[in-house]
């Protein structure tokens, strides 16, 4: 069985907060998070294809913590989209050592 199956078996609750790694990007799946009226945090594969909506402000304080980049985002390709119309937050946060990591919320 594969790890994102696991998804199917959860339940979601109402302003709950689900994080997840990166193996778990299954956009049909997630969106289950957002119907229930909940929240996920995971990390974006590299080779999303989306489209940009609206850059957000950041502040100079959040850059200092690391944070690089604040969009809203639309999937792009057919299956993405079709699981998961609602846009999406992406954050780019850049660690200590210089490492970046992309999230999506």
């Amino acid at each position: 069985m594969h790890d994102v199956n696991a998804l199917d078996e959860i339940p979601f609750e109402s302003d709950g907060v689900y994080i997840f790694d990166k193996g778990y990007l299954h956009f049909k799946r997630l969106y289950r998070i957002h119907l229930a009226k909940a929240f996920f945090v995971i990390r974006a594969k590299v080779n999303l294809n989306y489209d940009v909506i609206t850059h957000k402000i950041i502040s100079a304080k959040d850059r200092r913590n690391g944070v690089q980049n604040n969009k809203i985002i639309r999937l792009k390709s057919a299956p993405s989209l079709k699981d998961c119309s609602e846009p999406l937050r992406m954050v780019t946060y850049l660690d200590c050592e210089k490492k970046s990591y992309i999230y999506l919320i």
